[in-house]
């Protein structure tokens, strides 16, 4: 039985450090000692043990004394000596592993190799998976099921399936293999005049060179039909160095009788790496110290330790992790293994500057081995020529240069990196701007085109509704510049005041007291940023509050920081706190932290928002933002690859004001139908509650009722008084995908399904619509729309608005949230019950263009499957033809046909999802015996589907990741999953291949569409612009412009005028009749929209209004399908024209078919 739980992994050691002294560029401390192979060595010790606990961690070492130089006396003989620079850092990494008190193995006359494969044999047999870390090729011939290599360097896990894509021979052909080709960095012979193809064309009649030279003698003339004479001839002339070359090649797996493994169980709480802070801190370490922590502590010199006979060890009394040495394997058994139990002296690190490396002696200052062992282990793995290192040393870089102390600065930041102690900090300086003059010759300064990062500080997360209260600028990557316009006096005294109290100060307070700059002065220094190339981490937010704030818009080049972080690790955090640390090991302090550190929690209706936040916290928490925001785009700018590169241009950037206009468009509810649906919701509810009771034996008055919403309650109910199964359950969970596996266990389990599932849809849909179109209840009976058109502004407020994350999936697909409107069930009949409540506005119609079985022919396509290309062709019922392949031709005539057709589709769509038989059994409700036989058939009929998707899964294993049509990638960290996770991972990652290449092509269609139609051009938002989009959009004044400095761009009013800043009525009537004094602070406050001035703004610009009469937006995308809202009379023909652009956006070897469907809401679409 394997222990998927606990991994043994074996680390090859010499064999990284020369990896890694090669593949990277040197780097020094201050006193001029080499520390490259060490900081990626620290960085190995701290991920290893980190992400593996619980396992057995070995470091294998070089013997003394190789035997193989005793078989041929020219075995690596062709080595050049070792660089000084190496040979300094090794003596004190190996120390390193003693000191912590890591597990090592070392056999005297064997290499590292034969260690590996005598604890990888001995391993297995106890039942453990073992994973090596190396990417030495002449350990591929232990590769098995249970054995895989990783390659640290490049991130890669190394199986059979890599080997023979790279060699062309398994892995129990390798010895074979390397025998007849040698090893010219080994100086291993091999056959003379065999290659590497000429071996596997040797090793595909012949599986060993018995077999080779006993068939050659038998039968001469045969091989030579089947070698060629030539070859037959040379390997005639080679037999003995074949054969000595396989003795060399072979890795010997039976040093040891035993092995106990768990002495070597990572048990660290910690890292080990504390216990060499003080050498780390001594060879100037800070990031590696900082990443342990071990830069809080109060760090001592290293003590100066004895020397003793036989070794060096850090912890005499702690033999769970001390060194194995083994004199020799003739007296070597289980019980006879010696530690070294004697102190060794801390290495002084010399400088390369003072005479290089020096001698160990008695008084201390030793290296932890004698130098004649380094030296002589370094010459045998310095090869002749470093070509096979410098052919993938730039992925090693790219792998491991962020883990780096940078030595050179990036020429985009580099203000922010400190050369002197560590390349790879993060620094900035917090500027507060309160005055405007101050402000605006800053501004002015800034040459034109130069890219300005720039982050919003709100009152909340909805910027619908909440107020900006300042904003802050960086354009250097050092200096961040914060400017308050809505700040109040803090809270004095807070922790004394009542919630009374409280709350009338945050309900009463003013901003008048507070010196910032006005609002006026606010908007217009941010027309003038956004006159700039724009950076934000999430800029669709940032640029939503700026519109829904004062009506502006970017007027140049748009980055989001966030996008990218995506794009190079789709499944990782991308928030700036977490890249922050992740790629300079800064840590900040989140919005939460900040707030309940100056506010407390207290129980209030009305709590403390930003703008209560002091000036001087204010600018430092963001100021930080915009500056993390710069220095970040341009780090993450440069790790992309072109492919990402192309991603980032034409799809991911050009998306951005599509989806902010999507938004501001939002989508018309029916609020009558929502109020009567509302109690059908709550009897269905009630009565589901009390069946759940009577099913669970809470009925009458013996018992009191439990809470069905309580998960804890609930708990309690189904696993402790019913006794329903826990297994694969310890936590005893109520999540779907647990109660789902006992459904059949006991009735509840079945309507407590249905309960929730009533119950998610009344929560997430019927009551938050109707709370969301409160207001328009409100309108109808106030009249509360000056001059806006009342029919138009009561739409208004029947619509609803959800936000789309762009990097909310790891697959590349848009979601929605607040409300989630991609996650309304289409086949049941409680969702369409939602759906016929999302109307078109009167005069419109609703469209749906929906891409028919994208994810199938992306399957053909990628496949190149006949049989499916055939059927996508001749525009076949893929369904029906994959029932007829399974079930036979006749049962078209058969009444059950649906049914056949019905469980084809699922074996259809389950493959592309990764669904093996136990899932798909769930979902048609038959044995499991019975779906494997479904899933034998369909590939019995397809079998190059299934030779594909195997391909793919071993594909993906390989290289760590995933890859869409449009080379987007999702990456899996294969090297810490054990079966159950590595098997998620598998489908994951053939999921991606598919669904993320449906989101691929859907976003260039919108892009696209929007461009024909001119919908990127279209702010979009209702009521003659942007009725909701302006809390300040009436604050351009003559006063706001008098008192700027006489040079300033904007001072003049004509300057205003042919700006466009105003709305659309007379412009010098406007400016006359709206100036603004001190006392006129609260009109400014209040929601009176004057909407921007559409006529001026140049016709491109991806965020020009339009009218209310508008022909057609863009709604909503629901993964493969786009909802447009058009009017009645050009739905025919608009719908047509969009079919085409989406049918016609890429070409794939099968046709892409889009399927039409319009109605007056959006259940009638289906």
């Amino acid at each position: 039985m394997l222990r998927f739980e606990m991994q043994v992994i074996l680390i090859d050691t010499f064999g990284f450090f020369f990896r890694s002294f090669y593949a990277l560029p040197p780097l020094f401390n201050s006193k001029g000692f080499p520390t490259s192979l060490l900081t990626v060595f620290a960085n190995l010790i701290f991920e290893i043990f980190k992400k593996n606990k619980g396992c057995c961690i070995i470091f294998t070492l070089e013997g003394h004394d190789n035997k193989r130089k005793e078989i041929y006396k020219d075995y690596k003989a062709n080595r050049s000596e070792a660089p000084a620079d190496l040979l300094l850092q090794l003596p004190v990494a190996v120390e390193w592993l003693q000191k912590m008190g890591l597990k090592t193995l070392q056999i005297n006359g064997y290499e590292a190799d034969d260690c590996i494969a005598t604890l990888s044999h001995l391993a297995q047999a106890q039942g453990f998976q073992v994973r090596i870390i190396s990417h030495d090729k002449d350990l591929y011939q232990l590769i098995n099921e249970n054995v895989i290599i990783y390659d640290y360097g490049k991130k890669r896990v190394i199986t059979a399936a890599e080997c023979v894509e790279k060699f062309g021979v398994s892995p129990r052909d390798f010895i074979t293999y390397q025998s007849i080709v040698g090893d010219s960095s080994d100086n291993i012979p091999g056959i003379k005049g065999i290659g590497a193809k000429g071996a596997v064309k040797i090793l595909e009649h012949f599986k060993s060179l018995e077999s080779l030279y006993d068939s050659i003698t038998a039968d001469t003339s045969n091989v030579e039909s089947l070698l060629g004479k030539r070859a037959v001839a040379l390997i005639l002339a080679s037999k003995d160095n074949a054969f000595l070359s396989r003795e060399l090649v072979t890795l010997n797996s039976h040093l040891l009788e035993n092995y106990d493994f768990l002495e070597s169980k990572n048990e660290f709480e910690n890292s080990p790496l504390l216990k060499i802070a003080p050498e780390l801190k001594e060879l100037e370490m800070q990031k590696i110290l900082s990443t342990i922590g071990a830069d809080r502590l109060q760090l001592e010199s290293p003590p100066p330790l004895r020397r003793g006979v036989g070794g060096w060890v850090k912890n005499p009394d702690n033999p769970k992790h001390q060194t194995t040495q083994i004199d020799s394997i003739e007296s070597h058994n289980t019980n006879s293994i010696t530690y070294n139990t004697h102190n060794k002296p801390t290495p002084q690190p010399p400088s390369a500057r003072e005479g290089g490396y020096k001698e160990p002696n008695d008084k201390g200052g030793g290296l932890s081995t004698p130098h004649d062992y380094i030296e002589s282990n370094a010459q045998d793995f310095i090869e002749s020529k470093s070509q096979n290192i410098k052919e993938d040393s730039k992925d090693f870089i790219e792998s491991n240069l962020g883990n780096l102390q940078d030595s050179k600065k990036d020429s985009n930041v580099s203000q922010n990196l400190d050369s002197k102690k560590d390349s790879n900090k993060f620094t900035f300086k917090a500027h507060l701007i309160n005055d405007k003059d101050k402000l605006f010759t800053l501004l002015d300064s800034i040459p034109k085109d130069t890219t300005i990062a720039f982050d919003c500080e709100t009152t909340g997360l909805d910027y619908r509704s909440e107020k900006m209260v300042g904003f802050s600028f960086c354009f250097d990557g050092f200096n961040g510049y914060y400017v308050p316009f809505l700040h109040k006096p803090p809270i004095s005294n807070y922790n004394e005041l009542s919630k009374k109290e409280i709350e009338s100060i945050i309900l009463n307070s003013k901003i008048d007291s507070v010196k910032q700059i006005s609002i006026a002065d606010a908007k217009l220094a941010l027309q003038q940023i956004f006159t700039h190339p724009l950076i934000a981490h999430n800029i669709k937010f940032d640029i939503q509050v700026a519109l829904h704030n004062f009506g502006i818009y970017p007027q140049n080049d748009i980055k989001d920081s966030m996008i990218l972080a995506w794009l190079l690790n789709p499944g990782s955090k991308i928030g700036l706190k977490e890249l922050l640390y992740k790629y300079f090991k800064y840590e900040t302090e989140d919005f939460d932290k900040l707030m309940e550190k100056i506010y407390p929690k207290k129980k209030l209706t009305q709590k403390p928002t930003f703008d209560f936040v002091s000036l001087e916290q204010a600018k430092d928490y963001g100021a930080l933002d915009s500056i993390a925001a710069y220095v970040l785009y341009h780090k993450l700018e440069s790790m992309l690859g072109i492919d990402l590169k192309q991603e980032l241009k034409n799809i991911e950037t050009p998306l951005i004001p599509i989806l902010i206009n999507m938004e501001n468009n939002g989508i018309c509810v029916d609020r009558q139908y929502f109020i009567k649906l509302k109690p059908k919701f709550e009897i269905m509810l009630n009565a589901l509650a009390n069946k759940i009771h009577t099913q669970s034996g809470y009925h009458g008055l013996n018992k009191s009722k439990f809470n069905v919403n309580s998960p804890k309650q609930v708990s309690e109910v189904l696993f402790n008084e019913l006794k329903l199964s826990t297994k694969g359950n310890p936590k005893k969970s109520t999540n779907e995908i647990y109660l789902e596996a006992i459904i059949s266990e006991h009735p509840v389990v079945e309507t407590l399904l249905e309960y929730r599932e009533v119950f998610k849809l009344f929560s997430s849909y019927i009551e938050p619509i109707l709370r969301l179109t409160k207001g328009a209840e409100n309108a109808e009976n106030k009249g509360l729309f000056n001059t806006l058109d009342s029919k138009d502004s009561i739409e208004s407020k029947n619509r609803i608005y959800t936000q789309f994350l762009q990097t909310g999936t790891a697959t590349g697909r848009l979601s929605s949230k607040s409300p989630n409107l991609q996650n309304i069930s289409v086949r049941s009949d409680l969702g369409k019950s939602i759906r016929a409540g999302f109307i078109a506005r009167s005069g419109y119609v609703l469209a749906s263009l929906d891409y028919s079985q994208i994810e199938l022919r992306l399957l053909a396509h990628f496949s190149g499957d006949k049989t499916l290309i055939s059927a996508f062709h001749n525009n076949a019922d893929i369904h029906a033809q994959t029932a007829k392949m399974i079930f036979g031709e006749n049962i078209e005539s058969s009444g059950d046909f649906a049914t056949f057709r019905n469980i084809a589709k699922s074996i259809n769509f389950g493959l592309i999802y990764g669904m093996g038989a136990r899932k798909l059994a769930q979902t048609l409700q038959i044995t499991q015996f019975k779906a494997k036989e479904y899933i034998d058939k369909y590939f019995a009929k397809l079998p190059h589907i299934r030779d594909f998707l195997e391909s793919k899964r071993v594909e993906i294993e390989n290289l760590g990741y995933a890859e869409t049509l449009f080379k987007r990638r999702r990456y899996f960290d294969f090297s810490i999953a054990n079966e159950g996770v590595r098997q998620g991972f598998l489908r994951e990652g053939v999921n991606t291949i598919f669904q993320g290449s449906a989101a691929d092509l859907i976003k260039k269609s919108m892009i696209e569409i929007c461009d024909t139609f001119g919908l990127s051009l279209q702010d979009s938002t209702n009521s003659k612009n942007i009725e909701s989009k302006g809390l300040f959009s009436n604050i351009d004044s003559i006063e706001s412009k008098s008192q700027m400095p006489a040079h300033h761009p904007f001072n003049k009013t004509d300057s205003i005028e042919s700006k466009g800043l105003f709305s659309n009525i007379d412009s010098k009537d406007f400016i006359e009749s709206n100036s603004l004094n001190s006392k006129d602070s609260k009109e400014i406050l209040s929601p009176i929209h004057h909407p921007i001035c559409k006529d001026q703004m140049p016709t491109h610009h991806p965020f020009k209004s339009e009218n209310s009469d508008y022909k057609i937006k863009l709604l909503l995308q629901v993964h493969d399908e786009l909802i447009f809202e058009i009017k009645q009379d050009l739905a025919q023909n608009y719908t047509q024209k969009i079919k085409q652009i989406m049918e016609s956006t890429y070409k794939l070897k099968v046709p892409l078919i889009c399927n039409i469907a319009i109605a007056s809401n959006w259940a009638a679409l289906k």
